[in-house]
């Protein structure tokens, strides 16, 4: 499937009118905006960029103040919210959001003024403690007062020492704490400066007590100064919580002028030539008709439009628009990269190898039921999520859709035997007489080389056989017809001949094979006199039959990881049993039914994870490495900003 066009364009408008047009243009989504050299607008305002500035920070303050929401719903949308246009409305003509902005701004102030004047309190109240019992009003004369602390370790060679010091002098425990000795010591002036660096040696802390004041009466206003802050601070995250109610209308009023943001940030990619203006972009050729009529309705004629050569270097941008059918595949897609304009749209080409491929990585019925029932219940809550991630739901139901029919034919469902299920749910097959689930066609046990393993080789045959077809064709768009005349189709021939040949016993079709293989030969050579290129070609034939083999092999794997499913569910139905066994009565039963809900839950997780990762590498490495590159550019037309608003 080709991918859509480009083209890109020059539009032509008044410089009076650019923003109004680039306003427009966001409203239709259609339009890229580029610039193909500088541009130097310093004439732009930045008034949308300083409003979303001071809404973000408003917004990120409030959140934490706003009360949660409850629900899945709430919980899935996270940030954004629903709102009806008339919400909207009132939000952009009435809500005064400047107010609130500025409100949160000032209380912001003053919250962090108070949170410093809390901690310094505390810190000047924490040395203080151990004194608050301590009425000893320090005076200032000959002999004064000094307080102060120490570890309760140092607590006596510290009194002793001091002491020593003076028979004038009085030391006398104030309080004891399971770390600290407060003391109090009456001395002369003179003598303090000695005690003073006694304290310091032993790693004490004076504490300064202003005169006329006692410990105790300091701690009683530090202690009311605190509970006054905290009250304050109460207050300051009341109001904040009182603004958080008007978090939905800030929100929308953010995307507004995120939405008039994109719009300036537009503006600067626009030359701006005096009176005219010109707005270069890109646009899906097939809709630039549809783009010409609705600006020529708007601004009668007014405005000019020519399509222009991209600049050197410039990549075409890419449109990926699948069918509903291939969206959620599309995400595999993306995943790998954009294709280029010149590649092709690989997403319908692999979609049914995609998910045959992931069934048989689980093949087990019993899982395959759980995860459309999973999915579906998920898509039918119609959640407000992005649409990447619906389309990933329906890419996993797609999966267990494909898991259950897998499933059905190897007979997996939840890695129960035939001897452990009623015989009405069995048959036996007539060819060897083995007893199979209904349905069942294939089994591991017994065809896993005979029958299983050339499937898995013919399919992934197939799959890369597609995938050389796709490199043909991208050729043949090129304009290298050869590759598709003398190596695609001659290379494709001569498995279908091979097939029909050996496998089938047809040795009619053996001469028709070494012919095909001929014409690749040839193909491969690429130039040179025949001879040359005959031997080029034999040797790139080789080398392309290496590659082809070792990546046949790969699809080994998929049976590989199947079969791995089936065994863990097997183990854990063992375990379950076995542990319900040791235990009587309806202990038992219930220890079982744990067992094999955790079994179960983790073993279907683990799988769905492999199956999706080793689905998407087969694409990857083995179909997307014979035809695609990527490195294409998506177009991003100019459109509005939904940041916190649910748009459906």
């Amino acid at each position: 499937m080709a991918l859509k066009s480009t083209s890109k364009i020059r539009l032509f408008v008044s410089s009076r009118r650019e923003k109004e047009v680039l306003s427009f243009l966001q409203e239709k989504e259609v339009l890229e905006i580029t610039s193909s050299q500088e541009v130097d607008r310093s004439d732009i305002l930045h008034d949308a960029e300083f409003a979303v500035s001071k809404l973000d920070f408003a917004i990120k303050y409030l959140s934490a103040f706003a009360e949660k929401k409850e629900g899945l719903r709430n919980s899935v949308l996270g940030e954004k919210i629903e709102a009806s246009e008339s919400e909207v409305s009132f939000a952009l003509s009435s809500f005064d959001w400047k107010a609130v902005v500025e409100s949160v701004s000032d209380l912001d102030v003053k919250n962090t003024d108070v949170l410093r004047g809390l901690t310094e309190s505390k810190n000047q109240l924490s040395p203080l403690v151990v004194f608050k019992n301590c009425d000893i009003v320090k005076t200032s004369g000959r002999f004064s007062p000094l307080f102060f602390f120490v570890p309760l370790r140092s607590a006596k060679k510290i009194q002793g020492e001091i002491e020593l010091l003076s028979k004038e002098l009085d030391i006398s425990i104030v309080e004891e704490s399971e770390k600290v000795v407060a003391f109090v010591v009456f001395a002369e002036n003179s003598v303090l400066g000695e005690v003073k660096t006694i304290i310091t040696r032993f790693s004490g802390v004076e504490v300064n007590v202003v005169n006329g004041t006692s410990p105790k009466a300091l701690v009683v206003d530090l202690e009311k100064k605190i509970k006054e802050l905290e009250d304050s601070l109460v207050n300051i995250q009341c109001k904040f919580k009182e603004y958080s109610k008007e978090l939905d209308s800030l929100k929308i009023v953010y995307d507004k002028f995120a939405s008039d943001q994109s719009v300036e940030n537009a503006l600067r990619k626009v030359s701006s030539g005096g009176f005219v203006s010109s707005i270069e972009g890109w646009v899906v050729t097939s809709e630039l008709g549809a783009l010409e009529n609705a600006l020529a309705k708007k601004y009668d004629k007014a405005i000019a439009i020519e399509v222009i050569e991209k600049s050197e270097g410039e990549v075409d941008r890419v449109v990926l628009n699948p069918s509903n059918a291939m969206a959620p595949i599309m995400e595999v897609t993306k995943m790998f990269g954009t294709p280029k304009i010149e590649e092709v749209d690989p997403t319908p080409y692999y979609a049914f190898f995609f998910v045959l491929f992931f069934g048989f990585c689980l093949t087990d019925a019993g899982y395959g039921l759980i995860l459309v029932a999973m999915t579906t219940f998920a898509l039918s809550l119609k959640l407000p999520l992005d649409k990447s991630m619906i389309d990933m739901i329906r890419m996993f139901r797609y999966g267990g859709i494909s898991t259950f029919i897998m499933g059905v034919l190897f007979g997996g469902w939840f890695g129960l035997t035939v001897d452990q299920v009623p015989d009405m749910l069995t048959y036996i097959r007539e060819s060897d007489g083995v007893r199979l689930f209904i349905g069942q066609v294939f089994n591991p046990m017994t065809d896993l080389t005979s029958r299983i393993m050339p499937i898995t080789y013919i399919l992934g045959l197939l799959h890369l056989s597609l995938g050389l077809y796709l490199s043909g064709l991208i050729a043949w768009k090129a304009g290298n017809k050869n590759r598709m005349l003398f190596v695609t189709v001659p290379m494709i021939s001569s498995f279908i001949l091979a097939s029909l040949a050996w496998v089938a016993g047809l040795e009619v079709f053996v001469y028709p094979f070494y012919f095909s293989l001929l014409l690749t030969m040839w193909g491969l050579g690429e130039s040179g006199n025949p001879i040359v290129r005959l031997l080029k070609g034999f040797g790139s034939l080789l080398n392309e039959s290496l590659g082809w083999f070792s990546n046949i092999l790969s699809y080994s794997r998929l049976f590989a990881l199947g079969l791995a499913t089936g065994i863990i569910a097997m183990a854990f139905n063992i375990v379950a049993t076995t542990m319900g066994g040791l235990l009587p009565g309806v202990l038992g039963w219930v220890v079982m039914l744990l067992v094999l809900a955790f079994g179960h839950t983790l073993n279907i997780a683990l799988n769905v994870l492999g199956a999706y990762v080793h689905s998407s590498r087969l694409q990857f490495v083995e179909f997307f490495g014979m035809f695609l590159e990527g490195g294409g550019k998506v177009l991003k037309p100019l459109r509005k900003v939904c940041r916190f608003r649910h748009t459906s």
